[in-house]
């Protein structure tokens, strides 16, 4: 007779999480609030977490397996949580290229129309997805928890290069509310002066007409083949097929050949924040 399936939904995985902490802390004879205060949290957080009422944070996993010594398995058990949400939150066209974004040692990218999604912030990335037709709140918030969560790959202790070349007309379109692109613009400032992330400009009067067939992303890993990825309106499409990935490379080579020096490529996001977003 067949097992039965074990289910691995994010709503099941988070509960299990719940009850664990609870098991640990009754065999510890601890409170929700003693717990808390061991760990620098509010008895709430505690609270809502062995409920289910609220998904465990990465920080609070490892503090944890500090506390009651358990080897990483509450670490282990939040990955677990993580890919599964990407599993159910993730449209299936994306789900393999966020695997070999994962991997990637870098990542180099070409956005003419938005922010690049690993540099977004939560309030552009939520007014952005909002724009889609059809699309729940719970599926936005879903949507923006993953797309946050992504990003971890750029402040990890090896984090993974990032060379983005985004078109000047990104920076002057209005996602959201002029707040909005105030924060953002900084974000992408703040990023672009880590030593592992590059952000160039493309002025809007570039004549290169490479990048007008639309965004895409290559990553590259020491000892294997690239990997592209190319949007479109409806999904994006993952290839390594050599020659495909080849163009693409040559796009984004010319591309960047038509954007501005790094500096000079921060000194424009900066002005364009302070002039049209700062007053507005």
């Amino acid at each position: 007779m067949a097992r039965p399936q074990r289910d691995l939904s994010p709503d099941s995985l988070i509960g299990h999480f719940g009850l664990e902490i609870r098991t640990f802390r009754n065999d510890a004879g601890l409170s929700q609030s003693q717990l808390a205060d061991a760990l620098g949290c509010t008895g709430q957080w505690v609270g809502a977490v062995e409920l289910a009422d609220k998904a465990p944070s990465e920080a609070f996993a490892q503090d944890l397996d500090t506390y009651f010594q358990t080897n990483g398995s509450f670490h282990r058990l939040w990955k677990t949580i993580k890919r599964a949400r990407h599993r159910t939150v993730l449209p299936e066209w994306l789900k393999q290229w966020v695997e070999t974004e994962q991997e990637a040692q870098t990542l180099k990218n070409w956005e003419p129309l938005v922010v690049p999604g690993l540099l977004q912030t939560p309030e552009y990335a939520r007014a952005m997805l909002r724009g889609k037709p059809g699309i729940t709140e719970d599926e936005v918030e879903g949507q923006v928890s993953t797309r946050i969560e992504r990003q971890q790959i750029l402040s990890s202790d090896s984090p993974t290069l990032l060379w983005a070349v985004v078109e000047e007309g990104v920076l002057r379109r209005l996602v959201g509310s002029s707040e909005v692109m105030r924060d953002q613009l900084g974000a992408l400032l703040k990023a672009a002066a880590l030593k592992h992330i590059s952000v160039q400009i493309v002025p809007s009067d570039a004549a290169s007409t490479a990048g007008l067939s639309g965004a895409f992303w290559i990553a590259t890993k020491e000892g294997e083949p690239a990997t592209a990825y190319i949007d479109d309106a409806i999904e994006g499409r993952v290839t390594d097929h050599p020659r495909e990935v080849a163009q693409v490379i040559n796009r984004y080579d010319s591309i960047r050949a038509e954007a501005l020096p790094t500096q000079a490529s921060m000194d424009l996001i900066a002005k364009v924040r302070d002039e049209r977003w700062m007053q507005a």
